[in-house]
């Protein structure tokens, strides 16, 4: 398993399978994490709802879940794209 840290993007045609191998590969990051480990994922299907077609929503959501995962308060995260750009920027 690599140990990249960087987002990993998946696109392709509509109707490709990408929500279904994306979804698969999930479900399995327990299964292929080394032993004693437990993976944080912050997964996002874009397209998939009006609120994930939209950046705003969906980076604010993308603050919340990683807030919740490290047991961080979540309340103050903003509501415009520039400041979340400034909170996304200052981790």
């Amino acid at each position: 398993m690599s140990k990249s840290v960087e987002p990993f993007v998946l696109h392709g045609k509509g109707g490709c399978g990408k929500t279904s191998l994306l979804a698969k590969a999930a479900s399995m990051m327990v299964v292929w994490s080394p032993k004693g480990t437990k993976p944080i994922l912050t997964l996002r299907f874009l397209g998939t709802t009006p609120d994930s077609s939209s950046v705003v929503p969906m980076l604010t959501s993308v603050c919340q879940q990683i807030m919740y995962n490290y047991m961080m308060p979540w309340e103050g995260i903003p509501d415009d794209l520039i400041p979340l750009i400034a909170l996304r920027n200052a981790c």
